[in-house]
């Protein structure tokens, strides 16, 4: 297990449930967002090192921006 905090950000709750099942067991902790508001308030409440975004949720703009204002969180799209 690596000790990194993770949010799953996907509009598809099944896709966003499914894929943050399969992360729990490798994670400390993983968290599901469901809107690009609730990204932005995950990623400090949760401490989170990782940002898993689908791009259907975020454009590459709001992907950028998230990037800069939560430099500490490696994102993923």
């Amino acid at each position: 297990m690596q000790h990194l905090n993770v949010v799953v950000a996907n509009h598809d709750d099944q896709a966003a449930s499914q894929l943050a099942a399969s992360l729990h067991p490798h994670f400390r902790s993983v968290s599901v967002a469901r809107s690009l508001d609730e990204i932005r308030h995950a990623i400090p409440k949760q401490r989170a090192q990782l940002a898993i975004v689908d791009l259907e949720l975020a454009s590459v703009d709001e992907v950028k921006r998230l990037a800069r204002d939560f430099g500490h969180t490696s994102i993923v799209v």
